[in-house]
Protein backbone atom coordinates (compact mmCIF):
# COMPACT_ATOMS: atom_id res chain seq x y z
CA UNK A 1 0.00 0.00 0.00
CA UNK A 2 1.17 3.53 -0.73
CA UNK A 3 1.13 6.10 2.05
CA UNK A 4 1.32 9.88 1.76
CA UNK A 5 4.52 11.02 3.42
CA UNK A 6 4.48 13.80 6.01
CA UNK A 7 6.03 17.11 5.10
CA UNK A 8 9.61 17.59 6.31
CA UNK A 9 9.81 19.54 9.55
CA UNK A 10 11.24 23.00 8.74
CA UNK A 11 14.44 24.28 10.33
CA UNK A 12 12.63 27.05 12.23
CA UNK A 13 9.39 25.16 12.72
CA UNK A 14 7.03 24.70 15.66
CA UNK A 15 6.37 21.43 17.49
CA UNK A 16 3.05 20.96 19.27
CA UNK A 17 3.30 18.66 22.30
CA UNK A 18 0.19 16.61 23.08
CA UNK A 19 -0.62 14.01 25.75
CA UNK A 20 -2.91 11.44 24.11
CA UNK A 21 -2.45 8.82 26.81
CA UNK A 22 -0.82 9.22 30.25
CA UNK A 23 -1.16 12.62 31.97
CA UNK A 24 1.39 15.34 32.43
CA UNK A 25 0.76 14.99 36.18
CA UNK A 26 2.83 11.78 36.10
CA UNK A 27 5.70 13.48 34.29
CA UNK A 28 8.70 14.94 36.17
CA UNK A 29 7.87 18.61 35.69
CA UNK A 30 11.41 19.86 36.30
CA UNK A 31 12.46 18.14 33.09
CA UNK A 32 10.03 19.97 30.81
CA UNK A 33 12.25 23.03 30.51
CA UNK A 34 15.17 20.83 29.44
CA UNK A 35 13.11 19.35 26.60
CA UNK A 36 12.01 22.80 25.43
CA UNK A 37 15.58 24.12 25.55
CA UNK A 38 16.96 21.13 23.66
CA UNK A 39 14.48 21.57 20.82
CA UNK A 40 15.03 25.34 20.77
CA UNK A 41 18.76 24.71 20.49
CA UNK A 42 17.96 22.84 17.30
CA UNK A 43 16.00 25.77 15.91
CA UNK A 44 12.47 24.69 16.87
CA UNK A 45 9.73 26.41 18.83
CA UNK A 46 7.60 24.35 21.26
CA UNK A 47 3.95 24.90 22.17
CA UNK A 48 1.80 22.78 24.47
CA UNK A 49 -1.74 21.63 23.78
CA UNK A 50 -4.61 23.57 25.43
CA UNK A 51 -5.64 20.64 27.65
CA UNK A 52 -2.10 19.63 28.56
CA UNK A 53 -2.75 20.01 32.30
CA UNK A 54 -5.88 17.84 32.22
CA UNK A 55 -5.99 14.58 34.15
CA UNK A 56 -8.68 11.95 34.58
CA UNK A 57 -7.65 8.87 36.56
CA UNK A 58 -4.76 7.32 34.61
CA UNK A 59 -5.47 9.39 31.49
CA UNK A 60 -4.47 12.84 30.28
CA UNK A 61 -8.00 14.17 30.49
CA UNK A 62 -11.25 12.94 29.01
CA UNK A 63 -11.51 11.40 25.57
CA UNK A 64 -13.05 14.66 24.32
CA UNK A 65 -10.18 16.75 25.72
CA UNK A 66 -7.51 14.56 24.18
CA UNK A 67 -9.28 14.45 20.82
CA UNK A 68 -9.61 18.24 20.93
CA UNK A 69 -5.86 18.55 21.52
CA UNK A 70 -4.98 16.28 18.62
CA UNK A 71 -7.30 18.16 16.26
CA UNK A 72 -5.71 21.43 17.46
CA UNK A 73 -2.19 20.06 16.90
CA UNK A 74 -2.98 18.92 13.37
CA UNK A 75 -5.14 21.91 12.45
CA UNK A 76 -3.92 25.06 14.22
CA UNK A 77 -2.08 27.44 11.83
CA UNK A 78 1.61 27.87 12.59
CA UNK A 79 2.22 24.32 13.83
CA UNK A 80 4.58 22.20 11.72
CA UNK A 81 4.78 18.91 13.62
CA UNK A 82 3.30 16.98 16.54
CA UNK A 83 5.18 15.24 19.38
CA UNK A 84 3.53 12.93 21.89
CA UNK A 85 4.50 13.78 25.47
CA UNK A 86 5.13 10.10 26.20
CA UNK A 87 3.16 6.85 26.26
CA UNK A 88 0.62 5.39 28.68
CA UNK A 89 -2.23 2.94 28.23
CA UNK A 90 -5.25 4.35 26.42
CA UNK A 91 -4.55 6.29 23.24
CA UNK A 92 -6.68 3.65 21.46
CA UNK A 93 -9.73 5.27 23.10
CA UNK A 94 -9.35 8.20 20.73
CA UNK A 95 -9.33 6.32 17.44
CA UNK A 96 -13.07 6.35 16.61
CA UNK A 97 -13.35 10.07 17.37
CA UNK A 98 -10.58 11.55 15.21
CA UNK A 99 -11.11 13.42 11.95
CA UNK A 100 -8.75 11.34 9.83
CA UNK A 101 -9.40 13.32 6.65
CA UNK A 102 -8.36 16.59 8.29
CA UNK A 103 -5.31 14.95 9.85
CA UNK A 104 -4.30 13.50 6.48
CA UNK A 105 -4.71 16.88 4.80
CA UNK A 106 -2.33 18.52 7.28
CA UNK A 107 0.57 16.19 6.39
CA UNK A 108 2.21 17.20 9.68
CA UNK A 109 4.88 14.82 11.01
CA UNK A 110 3.85 12.96 14.15
CA UNK A 111 6.37 11.22 16.40
CA UNK A 112 6.16 9.11 19.54
CA UNK A 113 6.41 5.53 20.71
CA UNK A 114 4.99 2.98 23.15
CA UNK A 115 1.19 3.32 23.57
CA UNK A 116 1.25 5.94 20.79
CA UNK A 117 1.42 2.87 18.50
CA UNK A 118 -2.39 2.94 18.45
CA UNK A 119 -2.37 6.41 16.88
CA UNK A 120 0.35 5.35 14.44
CA UNK A 121 -1.91 2.51 13.37
CA UNK A 122 -4.81 4.88 12.82
CA UNK A 123 -2.68 7.34 10.87
CA UNK A 124 -1.63 4.58 8.48
CA UNK A 125 -4.89 2.65 8.24
CA UNK A 126 -7.38 5.53 8.26
CA UNK A 127 -5.48 8.66 7.21
CA UNK A 128 -3.07 6.94 4.83
CA UNK A 129 -0.37 9.16 6.31
CA UNK A 130 3.14 8.10 7.27
CA UNK A 131 4.43 8.89 10.76
CA UNK A 132 7.44 8.27 13.01
CA UNK A 133 8.16 5.71 15.67
CA UNK A 134 10.84 7.44 17.65
CA UNK A 135 11.50 9.80 20.53
CA UNK A 136 8.59 11.43 22.31
CA UNK A 137 8.89 14.88 23.83
CA UNK A 138 9.81 13.13 27.08
CA UNK A 139 12.89 11.67 25.38
CA UNK A 140 14.21 15.20 24.85
CA UNK A 141 13.86 15.81 28.58
CA UNK A 142 16.52 13.24 29.50
CA UNK A 143 19.80 14.86 30.54
CA UNK A 144 21.82 12.17 28.79
CA UNK A 145 20.03 12.14 25.41
CA UNK A 146 22.56 10.72 22.94
CA UNK A 147 23.61 12.10 19.57
CA UNK A 148 22.60 8.76 17.98
CA UNK A 149 18.97 9.44 18.93
CA UNK A 150 19.04 13.05 17.75
CA UNK A 151 20.79 12.33 14.45
CA UNK A 152 18.41 9.50 13.50
CA UNK A 153 15.38 11.60 14.46
CA UNK A 154 16.51 14.61 12.44
CA UNK A 155 17.36 12.44 9.43
CA UNK A 156 13.81 11.09 9.53
CA UNK A 157 11.67 14.13 10.31
CA UNK A 158 13.67 16.94 8.70
CA UNK A 159 15.09 15.36 5.57
CA UNK A 160 13.47 13.69 2.60
CA UNK A 161 16.68 11.94 1.67
CA UNK A 162 17.40 8.26 2.26
CA UNK A 163 18.90 7.39 5.64
CA UNK A 164 20.44 4.27 7.16
CA UNK A 165 20.25 2.88 10.68
CA UNK A 166 22.93 0.63 12.17
CA UNK A 167 23.69 -0.45 15.73
CA UNK A 168 24.59 2.22 18.28
CA UNK A 169 27.94 2.03 20.05
CA UNK A 170 26.30 1.80 23.49
CA UNK A 171 22.94 0.80 24.91
CA UNK A 172 21.13 1.21 28.22
CA UNK A 173 17.78 1.02 29.91
CA UNK A 174 16.44 4.43 30.90
CA UNK A 175 18.30 5.99 33.85
CA UNK A 176 20.90 3.23 33.80
CA UNK A 177 24.60 3.48 32.89
CA UNK A 178 25.38 2.90 29.23
CA UNK A 179 27.09 -0.35 28.33
CA UNK A 180 28.92 -1.36 25.13
CA UNK A 181 26.35 -2.48 22.59
CA UNK A 182 26.75 -6.10 21.54
CA UNK A 183 25.12 -5.24 18.21
CA UNK A 184 21.97 -6.38 16.49
CA UNK A 185 21.25 -10.10 16.58
CA UNK A 186 20.47 -11.84 13.30
CA UNK A 187 18.00 -14.65 14.02
CA UNK A 188 17.33 -15.43 10.38
CA UNK A 189 19.43 -14.19 7.49
CA UNK A 190 18.07 -12.48 4.43
CA UNK A 191 17.18 -9.23 2.79
CA UNK A 192 13.72 -7.66 2.57
CA UNK A 193 12.17 -4.54 1.12
CA UNK A 194 8.79 -3.33 2.26
CA UNK A 195 6.80 -0.64 4.02
CA UNK A 196 7.71 -0.23 7.71
CA UNK A 197 4.72 -0.96 9.95
CA UNK A 198 4.36 -1.73 13.66
CA UNK A 199 5.33 -0.38 17.07
CA UNK A 200 4.95 -1.55 20.66
CA UNK A 201 3.83 -5.17 20.47
CA UNK A 202 1.01 -5.24 23.04
CA UNK A 203 -0.55 -2.04 21.65
CA UNK A 204 -0.16 -3.20 18.06
CA UNK A 205 -1.90 -6.46 18.97
CA UNK A 206 -4.82 -4.42 20.40
CA UNK A 207 -5.52 -3.19 16.87
CA UNK A 208 -6.30 -6.68 15.56
CA UNK A 209 -9.96 -6.90 14.53
CA UNK A 210 -10.31 -3.11 14.32
CA UNK A 211 -10.22 -0.77 11.30
CA UNK A 212 -7.03 0.77 12.71
CA UNK A 213 -4.71 -2.14 11.98
CA UNK A 214 -2.43 -1.24 9.05
CA UNK A 215 -1.94 -3.62 6.15
CA UNK A 216 1.07 -5.83 6.85
CA UNK A 217 1.20 -7.72 3.54
CA UNK A 218 4.72 -7.36 2.20
CA UNK A 219 5.68 -5.12 5.13
CA UNK A 220 8.78 -4.99 7.28
CA UNK A 221 7.13 -5.43 10.67
CA UNK A 222 8.84 -3.59 13.54
CA UNK A 223 7.97 -4.60 17.10
CA UNK A 224 9.30 -3.86 20.58
CA UNK A 225 8.09 -3.94 24.16
CA UNK A 226 8.63 -2.21 27.50
CA UNK A 227 9.79 -3.64 30.83
CA UNK A 228 6.32 -5.12 31.43
CA UNK A 229 6.55 -7.12 28.21
CA UNK A 230 7.78 -10.28 29.92
CA UNK A 231 8.38 -13.50 27.94
CA UNK A 232 4.82 -14.83 28.51
CA UNK A 233 3.30 -11.54 27.31
CA UNK A 234 5.65 -11.26 24.32
CA UNK A 235 4.88 -14.89 23.43
CA UNK A 236 1.13 -14.35 23.74
CA UNK A 237 1.20 -11.21 21.56
CA UNK A 238 3.23 -12.83 18.78
CA UNK A 239 0.79 -15.73 18.69
CA UNK A 240 -2.12 -13.28 18.65
CA UNK A 241 -0.57 -11.57 15.63
CA UNK A 242 0.00 -14.93 13.98
CA UNK A 243 -3.59 -16.07 14.57
CA UNK A 244 -4.93 -12.75 13.27
CA UNK A 245 -3.02 -13.25 10.02
CA UNK A 246 -0.71 -10.30 10.63
CA UNK A 247 2.46 -12.37 10.22
CA UNK A 248 1.24 -14.42 7.27
CA UNK A 249 2.83 -12.39 4.48
CA UNK A 250 5.29 -10.00 6.09
CA UNK A 251 8.57 -9.50 4.23
CA UNK A 252 10.78 -9.08 7.29
CA UNK A 253 10.72 -8.80 11.07
CA UNK A 254 12.70 -6.20 13.03
CA UNK A 255 12.61 -6.50 16.83
CA UNK A 256 13.71 -3.74 19.19
CA UNK A 257 15.85 -4.40 22.25
CA UNK A 258 13.73 -5.04 25.34
CA UNK A 259 14.68 -3.53 28.71
CA UNK A 260 16.63 -5.98 30.85
CA UNK A 261 13.88 -5.99 33.48
CA UNK A 262 11.52 -7.64 30.98
CA UNK A 263 13.60 -10.82 30.79
CA UNK A 264 13.23 -10.89 26.99
CA UNK A 265 16.71 -11.76 25.72
CA UNK A 266 17.88 -12.89 22.30
CA UNK A 267 17.77 -16.50 23.47
CA UNK A 268 14.21 -16.10 24.79
CA UNK A 269 13.10 -14.46 21.53
CA UNK A 270 14.62 -17.32 19.57
CA UNK A 271 12.61 -19.87 21.53
CA UNK A 272 9.39 -17.86 21.16
CA UNK A 273 9.91 -17.48 17.41
CA UNK A 274 10.46 -21.22 17.10
CA UNK A 275 6.82 -21.61 18.15
CA UNK A 276 5.51 -18.98 15.71
CA UNK A 277 4.95 -19.63 12.01
CA UNK A 278 6.70 -16.93 9.99
CA UNK A 279 6.94 -16.81 6.19
CA UNK A 280 9.80 -18.97 5.00
CA UNK A 281 13.17 -17.30 4.53
CA UNK A 282 12.32 -13.81 5.76
CA UNK A 283 15.05 -11.84 7.57
CA UNK A 284 14.61 -11.56 11.33
CA UNK A 285 16.78 -9.18 13.34
CA UNK A 286 16.53 -8.68 17.12
CA UNK A 287 18.17 -6.40 19.72
CA UNK A 288 17.71 -3.38 17.45
CA UNK A 289 18.04 0.13 18.89
CA UNK A 290 14.44 1.29 19.11
CA UNK A 291 11.73 1.29 21.73
CA UNK A 292 12.00 1.57 25.51
CA UNK A 293 15.78 1.84 25.63
CA UNK A 294 18.39 4.46 24.92
CA UNK A 295 19.68 5.50 22.49
CA UNK A 296 16.93 4.87 19.99
CA UNK A 297 16.61 5.26 16.25
CA UNK A 298 13.59 6.73 14.47
CA UNK A 299 11.55 4.52 12.16
CA UNK A 300 9.61 6.12 9.32
CA UNK A 301 6.36 4.13 9.49
CA UNK A 302 4.60 3.99 6.15
CA UNK A 303 7.89 4.49 4.31
CA UNK A 304 9.75 2.04 2.09
CA UNK A 305 12.67 0.43 3.88
CA UNK A 306 15.24 -2.33 3.45
CA UNK A 307 16.13 -4.79 6.22
CA UNK A 308 19.48 -6.37 5.44
CA UNK A 309 21.16 -8.89 7.75
CA UNK A 310 24.58 -8.69 6.07
CA UNK A 311 25.54 -5.44 7.83
CA UNK A 312 22.98 -5.63 9.54
CA UNK A 313 21.11 -2.40 8.83
CA UNK A 314 17.69 -0.86 8.35
CA UNK A 315 17.70 1.62 5.46
CA UNK A 316 14.92 4.00 4.43
CA UNK A 317 14.35 5.15 0.87
CA UNK A 318 14.07 8.74 -0.24
CA UNK A 319 10.59 10.04 0.59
Amino acid sequence: MHYTQPLPFPRQGTWAVVAPSAPLANFPRERLDLGVRRLRDRGARVVFAPNMEASAEHMAGTIAQRVQDLHWAFGEPGIDGVLALWGGWNSNQLLPHLDWEAIAASRRPFCGYSDITALHGGLLARAGLGCYYGPAFGSFCHADMESYTLESWEAAVREREAYRCTAAATSADYHQPAQPNSGWAVLQSGRAQGIAVGGEITTFALLCGTPYLPDTAGAVLVLESDEDGTPPIYDRCLHQLEQAGVLRSIAGLALGRSPRASGVSTAVLGRILDRVHLPSGIPVVAEMDFGHITPLLTIALGSLCMLNTTAPELAFAQR
